[in-house]
């Protein structure tokens, strides 16, 4: 298989494409995640392609990839195009994806772990690093988190791991 589109940009960097072969290949998806974060994965349990899903009233869903393990979930979504609101999206996708797997009347308890990560072809924050990961803190003392439990990384597929 070419690996390219006709306009010789690599076929990964198309959503579409990108957000199949993840669900399609479950090691690769694992592999991926392991790289960008830095950490082992035993298996992911579900990988889903997310499709568009229209709203009425509210903003159309769109997310590329969710991927769950034994107590944690990861989201996955590729930007092409300069997105000058990423930790918005990831506000956003975060909460979509909260609604998704916690079920009605369940306790918050239950909400498992979750990474939303961003691969960019761009920098997205440009200040030249390879990787952005945040977490929330305590705005009077940075030294203490306040764990919700939701992890965000940013990757600039420019830089260099």
């Amino acid at each position: 298989m070419d690996a390219r589109h006709p306009s010789g940009r690599s076929m990964i960097t198309n959503c579409f494409a990108f957000a199949t072969i993840m669900a399609e290949n479950e090691d690769l998806c694992r592999g991926l995640i392991e790289r960008v974060l830095g950490i082992e994965i035993e298996c992911l349990d579900v990988v889903a392609v997310e499709a568009d899903v229209p709203q009425i009233t509210r903003r159309a869903v769109s997310c590329d990839v969710l991927a769950r393990g034994a107590k944690t979930a990861f989201e996955v979504e590729m930007q092409v195009g300069t997105v000058k609101d990423l930790p918005r999206r990831a506000r956003y996708i975060a909460s979509l994806v909260d609604a998704r797997v916690l079920a009605k009347g369940e306790p918050t308890h239950r909400l498992p772990d979750l990474f939303v990560i961003f691969i960019c072809m761009y920098d997205p924050f440009e200040r030249g690093l390879p990787r952005y990961t945040t977490r929330r803190c305590m705005a009077e003392d940075a030294a203490v988190a306040c764990a919700n439990g939701v992890t965000e990384v940013y990757v600039n597929a420019t830089g260099d791991l």
